[in-house]
């Protein structure tokens, strides 16, 4: 996949130019697929590329622009920046909450990547407060049991261990 999108980006820049989406939505999954092969430093750069690309082509509100600001803030909390992490995961999840309301897909997801991002700055009370609503929103939405839901119960039960309270 990671060279599928890059031999795709590098056509798309040639035939369409940097004037429409399209080469910076494959730099996005080329980043992506960095990002889940823990290629830190290329998934950055990509996806770096790819913010600005579609910054300038759809605008800092589009779909594709918050979802590259959400990969890229998987990217700096997985190589230890967890604290700009947290600044691009709380403005996807802030306008995504404002815009679509609070049980958008995207703004759940980016919270629950907040509830991740607090609990390794020790950050427990904001921590508890988003993985309560985050689990709270998937089990109405998506139901008890949907692989989500326990994802989130699952940070729940970290967050109570890294901060010592057993049940």
């Amino acid at each position: 996949a990671e060279a599928t999108f890059k031999r795709l980006a590098q056509i798309q820049r040639e035939v369409i130019g940097t004037d429409r989406p399209d080469c910076f939505q494959s730099l996005q999954r080329q980043g992506m697929a960095e990002l889940w092969m823990t290629k830190f430093a290329d998934a950055d750069l990509n996806l770096t590329e790819s913010l600005q690309g579609l910054l300038n082509t759809s605008g800092p509100k589009s779909f594709l622009y918050l979802l590259s600001q959400l990969s890229l803030g998987q990217v700096l909390e997985y190589s230890g920046e967890v604290r700009r992490a947290i600044l691009d995961y709380e403005h996807v999840w802030s306008y995504r909450r404002s815009t679509l309301g609070p049980d958008n897909p995207m703004a759940v997801w980016a919270q629950c990547a907040m509830v991740s991002g607090y609990r390794k700055l020790r950050r427990y009370e904001d921590a508890e407060k988003a993985v309560v609503e985050v689990i709270d929103s998937r089990t109405r939405t998506l139901g008890p049991r949907t692989a989500s839901t326990v994802d989130a119960i699952i940070q729940r039960l970290v967050l109570y261990l890294d901060s010592e309270r057993f049940l």
